[in-house]
Parts: C-alpha cells; sequence; structure tokens
C-alpha cells in the first residue's frame, strides 16, 4: 500500500495522523478529541461500555462536511496488555479503510485516527470518518422494502455487492445487517460498509471466507428473511462469483451449519433481552431448512 503523506496531530494528549492538512487543522483546535460529541448538532449514535459514536455537521476549511466519530474505550486488563503491542482498534480501522478505498471498496473516507496512551498503555481511541449522507443500516431498508419486485431488486444487488467485495479480496469478517449502509437512488440500491476493524484483506478470498461472511449476515437477519429470500440471495451471489450453481445444495448445508454456531455463540453472551433470546431461538430451531 503507499500510503499518503499523512499529517501528523496532537489533540489534548492524544495523538494520531490525519488524512489532510485540513482536517489536521479542525481537529487541533479541540481541546480534546471528546469535544467532537460535545459541539452543537452533534448526535449521539450510540453510548455503551465500550464504545461511542456520533454524527455531527462541522465547517472544514469554509466547507460543510458531516462527520462520523467513533470513540472506542479500554475493555479491561487483557485488552490493555494486548495493545500495549498492537495498534489501537481506531488506527486498524483507518488504515484498512484506506486500503478497501484502493481496492475499490465503497466505505466511508476516513478522515483520521486518535490514540490516547500514558506510559504505551491505550486509554482511548478515536476514528473519525465522512458522514454517509441519506442512507439507512441494510436491516431497516429490508423491513421497508416490502414490494415483490423491489425486494428482489434489493436481493440481486446485495449478492452481486458481497461478490464483489469478495472479488477484489475483501473478507469483512463482521458482515451483518447494520454494518451495511444502502442508499436508494432512481430505483437502484448501492451499498457501502463499514467497521472494517475485525476486515482482512487477500489476493483471493477462500470459500471459508466466503461461507463465514455469508452466515454472518444470514444470522444478522435473523427470522426477517425467508427462506425463499435466502436461496434466491445465494443463487444470485454464486452466479455473481463465478461459481457453480451445483455449488449452492453444498453452500447452503455449511451457511446453515456455520449461522447456527454464531447464534448459539450469542445466546451464551447472556447480552440480550428475553425477546431477542426467543428469537435467536426460533432462529435455531428452523434448521436445516433456513436456506
Amino acid at each position: 500500500m503507499n500510503n499518503p503523506p499523512f499529517v501528523r496531530i496532537l489533540v489534548g494528549r492524544a495523538r494520531g495522523s490525519a488524512l489532510d492538512k485540513d482536517a489536521a487543522s479542525f481537529l487541533r483546535s479541540l481541546k480534546d478529541p471528546d469535544a467532537l460529541f460535545s459541539l452543537p448538532g452533534a448526535m449521539i449514535l450510540k453510548d455503551s461500555r465500550t464504545t461511542r459514536a456520533a454524527s455531527v455537521e462541522v465547517q472544514i476549511s469554509g466547507e460543510k462536511k458531516k462527520l462520523h466519530i467513533k470513540r472506542l474505550n479500554n475493555k479491561g486488563l487483557i485488552y490493555t496488555l494486548r495493545y500495549l503491542l498492537i495498534r489501537s482498534r481506531a488506527k486498524r480501522i483507518f488504515e484498512k479503510s484506506l486500503q478497501a478505498q484502493e481496492r475499490g471498496v465503497f466505505v466511508p473516507t476516513p478522515l483520521a485516527y486518535l490514540e490516547e496512551r500514558f506510559f504505551r498503555v491505550l486509554r482511548r481511541s478515536f476514528f473519525i470518518s465522512e458522514f454517509i449522507t441519506d442512507s439507512q443500516p441494510l436491516q431497516a431498508v429490508w423491513k421497508e422494502t416490502t414490494a415483490r419486485n423491489e425486494r428482489l431488486t434489493l436481493i440481486h444487488a446485495l449478492a452481486d455487492f458481497i461478490a464483489d467485495l469478495h472479488r477484489k479480496g475483501h473478507f469483512q469478517r463482521d458482515m451483518k445487517t447494520s454494518n451495511i449502509l444502502v442508499r436508494r437512488e432512481s430505483g437502484r440500491f448501492t451499498f457501502v460498509v463499514t467497521d472494517l476493524d475485525g476486515a482482512r484483506l487477500f489476493s483471493a478470498v477462500r470459500r471459508s471466507h466466503r461461507v463465514h461472511d455469508l452466515a454472518r449476515l444470514s444470522a444478522s437477519f435473523l427470522l426477517a428473511a425467508s427462506a425463499t429470500d435466502r436461496q434466491r440471495f445465494l443463487r444470485r451471489y454464486l452466479a455473481s462469483s463465478g461459481i457453480s450453481e451445483d455449488e449452492v445444495i453444498r453452500f447452503s448445508r455449511d451457511i446453515a451449519a456455520r449461522s447456527a454456531q454464531i447464534v448459539r455463540r450469542q445466546i451464551r453472551k447472556r447480552k440480550y433481552g428475553s425477546e431477542a433470546e426467543q428469537s435467536l431461538r426460533r432462529f435455531l430451531n428452523l434448521y436445516p431448512i433456513r436456506w
């Protein structure tokens, strides 16, 4: 990868890099990266023990830009020790976003990352990117798309998009509906993939990678997609990937088994409400016919 000449920045006690001088100048004007969450018009999108995310519109060199800010907190002792030796999640997302763009993968444009460390111990890290306007998470679009022809268009477009990701060597690893943004443009659907923390880039995506991504996507849909929808998606994905239709049954079986493993792991975590856990268990009871 030929990195552009990043601009080193210091914001409060956090150090990092910005993509260009304009972004660097804006961030340097802040006393602390957390000030981004308190700017006028900032909208908190997520606020958990490990992650805080928001969108906000700012002026950068006289131009209005809508930003997406993500703060990634230290999760505890194990992660404290781990990040003594490796890059922060924010830095990894920043670098992987640039690598994905080089391959023609549609991702939010990364603007900067920041790491706050004390004697090498990582306390917080921040990832700042451009906000994808006029978009919705895939799950929301799926629920709204009820007309048969429109649903079929969405299924085919999504299958083509994921096949294209894999053709470009992009293994998402966390391919769930909340990590795929959808835009509607003149009756067409276009997609942007987000949260590249765990993504991997290869010269070629192996079959096991394909199964993992498709199973993760299947599990995230839970009961929203019918068996017919899933079969249509898989057949289109195989056709777009240049894989023989004879592989449909084999792929269906392997994706179903992997999806079941993912859902069982989610149930064991016990971090879901009773209604969500009931849906997860119902999803398991539908196997093997789900695919």
